[in-house]
């Protein structure tokens, strides 16, 4: 079976290649139209509530009491993301270095570290990124930083640890790079309540996050790994 490019994978040039796609589609139309629907107190409650479960994580209590050299990894949201802001505030405020991507042209990830200085997407448009300069690229990269816990960005996850992206594929490699390192972050979809679903469509190179953190709870997903230290 061939397979060719289309949004955030590679779908099967079967008879069924265009039902499945259509359904991705869709479903991310609802969940983006959802977000446009959410007030400023109800965005600022749920960063809160974000900041408050991310002191919780015991990846990040512990990195915490360890030395500089330790990290942690998240993202500059915008849109109708959940906010990070106060995350990644509450990270620096307590010594932690936070590495921010960068997207490359060829739509894989540099890190830079989080100044709290962001600029326009230099190959995205629209996504902010770090001003920094760049210290790592790709998976390799982020264990390099010694990344404790790796915040990622979706539009909705489910109790399998699958998640849906907005359709650019960065984190789709991210992840699947990843789950075949010896040492990795913890990885976290960060999502609000109520894009926790049941099911998202799927294929099998799709590859799912540890552990899912909404402004009201942190969870695990059962059989994943946890955070493990490079040597």
């Amino acid at each position: 079976m061939t397979y060719r490019k289309d949004d955030d994978s590679a779908q099967p040039s079967d008879p069924d290649a265009d039902s499945f796609k259509q359904r991705k589609v869709l479903l991310r139309r609802e969940l983006s139209a959802h977000r446009k629907t959410l007030t400023d107190t109800e965005k600022a409650s749920a960063a809160a509530g974000l900041a408050a479960g991310f002191a919780e994580i015991p990846e990040v209590k512990e990195v915490i009491s360890f030395s500089t050299e330790e990290s942690v990894g998240a993202y500059a949201s915008f849109g109708g993301e959940p906010g990070t802001a106060s995350i990644r505030e509450f990270a620096t405020a307590r010594g932690l270095r936070v590495a921010l991507p960068v997207i490359r042209p060829d739509f894989t990830l540099d890190w830079a570290w989080d100044t709290g200085v962001l600029e326009p997407g230099r190959n995205y448009e629209g996504v902010p990124e770090p001003a920094g300069e760049i210290v790592a690229h790709g998976p390799d990269g982020i264990v390099s930083l010694h990344c404790h816990v790796l915040l990622v960005p979706a539009l909705a996850v489910d109790n399998e640890g699958y998640r849906m992206g907005k359709g650019g594929g960065f984190y789709d490699r991210l992840l699947g790079d990843l789950e075949h390192l010896a040492a990795r972050p913890l990885i976290v979809a960060v999502v609000h309540d109520d894009e926790v679903v049941e099911s998202i469509p799927r294929e099998v190179h799709d590859h799912p996050v540890d552990a899912v953190l909404t402004p009201t709870r942190f969870f695990r997903i059962p059989g994943r790994r946890e955070y493990l230290a490079l040597d």
